[in-house]
């Protein structure tokens, strides 16, 4: 690590006022001074007049200890700032990709090639990865209350500059599928949600006709009980199925605590078999040491968990569910018997 670490904050000039504040946060929070952190919007941290713009960037990428980018609509639309990008991952650059809100996760996946992410507006995750920056460069940590002020302060800046945060201008192929797929799915559930308001319907005429609470008792038993334990397992099973085409069993345990932030250590002395595949599957990256939430199979992992989820929170006291499945499925004893 040379003894002057240098910082690229790549990002679109067009967001310039957040580049400001995030600039400083840098500064303060990282403990790096301003004069090696290299940003063309800002004076005296950019291109020196009468240079060639684009060379001089070139050779700021190459120099560079991290690249730190702000990742925003207006980047996205920028073929420039893909280009910067991309020479940091030729490079093999250190790269701290930093999602900006109305921005999601998707983006990330898309442009990063699995690097793990953290979004600008939680600032818990923003605090660790500015700890992790400090790390990077191997420079002294500044003291803790330097570091709360200057988040506390960017905070409210942010707070103040996200209304402006101007929306894409295009949507990605992958992004317009994704919402294809969206729509579909909720077409199917509002079929469903149909049939469902037959059944009610079909419930409510055989309640009106009970004249005692036992036969209130059995048509609920008959309707409702078992049409919720019959939904709870095919939830279960939309999620299980998928093992096979992320690698096997252990992987899917692995995805699901790393969908819940709950991911441990891998167990590779007992799956290395099972991993190797998740590898070629384009599941797992064994560079980062993380999830590619961006691969297909792993993105319908994260919609059934997300169903299973919302199931358990609304119907949390049926009488079918045992009390391991009462924990939810962020918890392993959920599936320990299920996988």
């Amino acid at each position: 690590m040379p003894s002057e670490p240098k910082v690229f904050l790549s990002h679109a000039a067009a967001d310039i006022e957040l580049i400001e504040v995030f600039e400083t946060l840098l500064s303060k929070a990282v403990g790096i001074p301003s004069s090696r952190i290299f940003c063309s919007s800002l004076e005296g941290q950019g291109v020196p007049k009468g240079q060639d713009f684009v060379a001089y960037i070139r050779g700021e990428v190459e120099k560079a200890d991290v690249v730190v980018a702000l990742i925003t609509p207006a980047y996205l639309d920028s073929a420039f700032c893909m280009a910067e990008l991309g020479a940091a991952w030729v490079l093999g650059t250190h790269r701290f990709p930093i999602v900006v809100p109305p921005i999601g996760f998707d983006a990330v996946n898309a442009t990063q090639l699995g690097l793990t992410a953290v979004k600008l507006d939680n600032q818990d995750s923003l605090s660790q990865m500015l700890e992790d920056l400090n790390n990077a460069l191997d420079i002294e940590l500044p003291k803790d209350g330097v570091r709360r002020r200057a988040l506390k302060g960017f905070q409210k800046a942010w707070e103040e500059l996200r209304s402006r945060i101007a929306g894409p201008q295009r949507v990605a192929h992958h992004v317009h599928a994704a919402l294809q797929d969206e729509c579909r799915h909720l077409r199917d559930q509002v079929t469903e949600a149909d049939e469902q308001i037959e059944r009610l319907e079909e419930i409510n005429e055989k309640l009106r006709a009970a004249k005692d609470r036992e036969a209130v008792a059995e048509i609920d038993a008959e309707y409702v009980e078992g049409n919720l334990e019959d939904t709870f397992k095919e939830l279960i099973e939309s999620v299980t199925e998928l093992q096979d085409d992320l690698g096997g069993p252990a992987v899917l345990e692995h995805a699901i605590m790393d969908h819940f932030d709950r991911a441990g250590k891998i167990d590779w002395t007992s799956y290395e078999d099972q991993f190797d595949i998740a590898v070629k599957y384009g599941v797992y990256d064994p560079d980062t040491n993380s999830i590619m939430w961006g691969n297909e199979d792993l993105a319908a992992l994260s919609k059934a968990l997300d169903a299973l989820q919302s199931f358990l929170q609304e119907n949390h006291n049926a009488s079918f569910l045992t009390k391991d499945d009462r924990r939810g499925p962020e918890d392993l004893r959920f599936w320990q018997k299920r996988l």
